[in-house]
């Protein structure tokens, strides 16, 4: 591998880590916030390292496609992780209503013969 090949990976990586907050946050948002597009030097140094790019000349800095899919991969296990969580919620609230609808039919059971008795 030559060394300028080295350097400029070692250069992404860095920027990656020194501006995570904005990616992340771009990442949400689905484009540059506000906020962070103040900065140009950070701005268009990320342009230039392909790590935003901008569709059109009236829209918004977005994430390029390779660094959206590394942050799909990185989120990935979390994203799944609370799906799994939201189902196991929603499968013991099934359970519970079940049980309610269950007892209900019980005490109807048991009390319509007895009002039955009475009359």
């Amino acid at each position: 591998m030559s060394e300028e090949y080295r350097k400029t990976g070692i250069s992404f990586l860095k920027s990656l880590g020194r501006y995570s907050e904005l990616i992340l946050d771009t990442y949400i948002e689905g484009e540059v916030p506000p906020h962070y597009e103040a900065d140009n030097k950070v701005i268009d140094m990320l342009i230039q390292q392909q790590v935003l790019w901008r569709p059109g000349s009236n829209e918004g800095l977005h994430l390029t496609r390779a660094v959206r899919i590394l942050m799909n991969q990185a989120l990935k296990d979390e994203r799944n992780r609370q799906i799994d969580v939201n189902i196991g919620s929603a499968i013991a609230t099934i359970k519970t209503l079940i049980g309610h609808y269950n007892e209900a039919n019980i005490a109807i059971i048991i009390v319509t013969p007895v009002l039955i008795l009475k009359t």
